[in-house]
């Protein structure tokens, strides 16, 4: 009120007739928090706000903003106010946790037009919020968005405490992460819960599934529109199986679906199940979605023979109605080899792109542990560059006319054309390997995780061998990110020849999250490396027919013999001794042992512009052991 006299007073000396009702209908009145950024301060305590009152809109304080990187806690029940921000601005953060016993509401008044009731989790383009609604806290609001900074959250629930989080607004709009923790959380929309394609909701599922998925909350609202990213975290001990449901939402009306749902930090499923959504009758609002796991067909794919066939890995026999397996940019599909379902089935959009058949008067009943084989339908294509993509293949099918999307099994050792993150989950071991048939002139590499998966003290650096010539460099080391970068030339990698880097993958940590980037020589800008999880085994150097680990003149002698006779000297994995394997064998000619090529050291600037490129901040002395 303090404020408002001297905005009135300063009104007077300037012959404007204005009341405190004529003042809020031009005017927002922010009040903005003042504590320090570092600590966690009391909502309830004027002393952290700039008008030195505690918002409230009965007060003459429209809006509350928390825009300065500061984190307020509330554990009480506050004033109703006319809105909230949290990190206003770009580059600007806030932060609100609702502990047990707090209750915020935010309303629009219209004897205070500037209020508005909005609730607003991260604004503009990089303003972050943080909004956590603790178990025992409620929270009311117009509007609830989420948006700004990618890493803008909204916590709901809790693992510890009593009683539920509570949330109710009238439209929820959800451009970032939500996370929705156990069984007790209540939230309602009365109108709709939109999420954006930029979004994230977090299903943190506590419990073992029961008996009408009521082990997860569901979100209330008229209608949802599901879109963004399901990503699943399960409580250790949570081993889920088919038949088990968790409720995600509980609404009249269901628009649109997720457009993925992200397992990573799952169990790995039996091969053919899935986690999926589904709707079904149920809850106070009529329809139930539910997260559950199904089991889908699958096409496995034998890489070495081009073996093509459908197989249901389930219990339970599925009636496939229709399929099409498509090889959308590659056309690694080969027509002569196809072997169609016969009887009333129908063929069409054959060619190297595309083969779906049709059944319109029955079906196919494939049984639990049934297949049915379409012939050596695979072919894969010769890659013309490094990174090039040698496997696209995507199966749907139809059964009861519902479509879905099957499961891709390839068979047999996976040709990556790519330089190759190889990481043994059992042990920790790590190796770079060129997987490709292209030369390779490594000058650095990056390996990250996001969630700190990487084992510092077990990886056994480039620097620290002084492998390839010597002279490489640590820098950014620490459980999330490990990188090199080689000073004086390059290293030069041919085909199969791998450099190992000891056991920098923490094989504890259950994370298999890892991303691997690298820098050629000559080149300023990353590449993105594979990365391939599984025992790493010695590898064999394409063009070493005779298998002493060279690639020599003795070779070529081998191959002219199997030339047109048989397999002996096939390099490619097609089946035969050709033309293909000749060619593999001149590229790979010398091949058997890591080579540096000598240039000159870079200088600072171009330094510079290569460590920016593999992401290097700043490159460091060598670690301590």
């Amino acid at each position: 009120m303090k404020y408002f006299a001297r905005l009135l007073a300063v009104a007077a000396l300037l012959g404007v007739q204005w009341t405190a009702a004529t003042t809020h209908a031009q005017i927002a009145v922010f009040d903005d928090w003042t504590a320090a950024a570092a600590t966690p301060a009391d909502w309830m305590n004027g002393a952290n706000w700039n008008l030195a009152v505690v918002p409230d809109l009965a007060a003459n304080s429209d809006i509350a903003r928390i825009t300065n990187g500061g984190q307020a806690t509330l554990a009480a029940a506050a004033p109703t106010i006319g809105g909230l921000i949290l990190g206003n601005a770009d580059n600007q953060t806030g932060q609100l946790t609702m502990n047990s016993g707090a209750s915020l509401t935010a309303v629009f008044d219209p004897g205070f037009p500037a209020s508005n009731g909005n609730l607003i989790v991260g604004q503009a383009t990089t303003g972050r919020g943080t909004l956590t609604v603790n178990r025992g806290a409620s929270l009311t609001a117009l509007n609830l968005s989420s948006g700004g900074n990618t890493s803008s959250l909204i916590t709901l629930g809790g693992t510890t405490g009593s009683g539920s989080a509570t949330v109710n607004v009238g439209n929820a709009t959800l451009a970032r992460t939500t996370r929705v923790i156990g069984p007790n959380v209540s939230f309602t929309a009365t109108d709709t819960i939109g999420f954006q394609s930029t979004s994230t909701l977090i299903a943190q599922i506590t419990g073992a599934a029961v008996a009408g998925g009521t082990s997860h909350s569901a979100l209330k609202a008229n209608t949802v529109g599901m879109n963004g990213t399901l990503a699943l975290e399960f409580a250790a001990g949570i081993t889920p199986t088919i038949g088990n449901a968790w409720n995600l939402f509980d609404v009249n009306n269901v628009a649109g679906e997720f457009a993925a749902i992200d397992a990573s930090k799952a169990k790995d499923l039996p091969l053919g199940q899935v986690f999926a959504t589904r709707t079904q009758a149920g809850g106070t609002n009529g329809k139930l979605v539910q997260l559950g796991i199904e089991q889908r067909l699958v096409l496995n794919v034998n890489r070495g023979t081009g073996a093509v066939a459908i197989s249901n890995p389930g219990g339970s026999a599925i009636a496939l109605d229709g399929f099409s397996v498509s090889s959308a940019t590659l056309g690694a599909l080969n027509l002569a080899n196809f072997t169609p379902v016969g009887g009333t089935w129908q063929t069409a959009n054959s060619s190297a792109n595309r083969i779906s058949q049709l059944n319109p008067s029955g079906t196919l009943n494939i049984t639990g542990g049934g297949s049915q084989a379409l012939g050596n339908l695979f072919q894969a294509p010769t890659p013309v560059a490094l990174g090039d993509a040698t496997e696209d293949l995507a199966f749907t099918y139809t059964d009861g006319g519902v479509t879905r999307t099957g499961i891709i099994n390839y068979i047999g050792s996976q040709k990556v054309n790519n330089l190759t993150l190889l990481v043994d989950p059992a042990t920790g071991q790590t190796q770079i390997r060129n997987t490709s048939n292209f030369p390779i002139s490594l000058d650095g590499y990056t390996v990250a995780s996001t969630f700190g998966a990487l084992d510092t003290a077990q990886w056994s650096s480039l620097d620290d061998q002084n492998a390839a010539g010597g002279d490489w460099q640590e820098a950014n080391v620490s459980a999330n990110r490990i990188s090199e970068l080689k000073f004086g030339g390059s290293v030069n990698l041919t085909t199969n020849q791998s450099l190992p880097i000891g056991s920098a993958y923490n094989e504890t940590s259950g994370k298999k999250d890892l991303t691997f980037q690298f820098l050629l020589s000559g080149e300023t800008t990353a590449r993105t490396g594979a990365v391939v999880y599984g025992t790493i085994t010695a590898p064999s150097v394409p063009g070493d027919f005779d298998g002493n680990g060279l690639v020599n003149a003795a070779d070529l002698t081998k191959w002219k013999g199997d030339y047109g006779v048989n397999a002996n000297s096939d390099a490619n994995g097609d089946g035969k001794s050709d033309g293909a394997d000749f060619l593999i064998w001149q590229r790979n000619f010398g091949a058997g042992a890591a080579t540096v090529a000598s240039a000159a050291v870079p200088e600072p600037a171009t330094a510079a512009l290569l460590l920016g490129a593999i992401g290097l901040a700043a490159v460091g002395a060598r670690r301590s052991r």
